[in-house]
């Protein structure tokens, strides 16, 4: 099963991407912090990590810097509501995806065929009718 890894300091937005991406047949990830964050990317394998811009306790242009510099094939995404000009070219040189926030599941589906060009769309489940 693949992994992702979603670092994210906002706790609601965390658990919807991480439903969502459950339901799309993922082993998910969370950390709360870019720190809690590095430190998970030290000690596990992922497929994939998806990490907000501004945390409390740093940048995710931190996480992403990780990455590149310590597991480079290990493919990123940044979420973030506002990205400046030179923050976008430097996204370019990390070699990272970005969703602006909020994300649309439509949008977050299409950048993650990017990674996974086998993945599905969830069956929608119908209850059965009653006689």
């Amino acid at each position: 099963m693949k992994k992702i890894l979603i670092i994210d300091d906002d706790s609601t937005l965390r658990a919807m991407l991480a439903e969502y991406l459950a339901q799309l047949g993922f082993d998910i990830a969370q950390a709360e912090d870019g720190n809690s964050g590095i430190r998970l990317i030290r000690e596990q394998e992922f497929d994939l990590v998806v990490t907000d811009n501004q945390m409390p306790d740093g940048s995710g242009f931190e996480v992403l810097r990780f990455i590149k510099e310590n597991r480079p094939a290990m493919p990123r995404l940044m979420l973030s509501s506002m990205l400046q000009e030179d923050q976008l070219r430097e996204l370019v040189l990390l070699e990272a995806q970005y969703i602006e926030k909020p994300p649309r599941l439509s949008v977050i589906f299409a950048v993650l065929k990017l990674y996974f060009p086998n993945l599905e769309k969830p069956t929608r489940r119908t209850s059965n009718p009653t006689p």
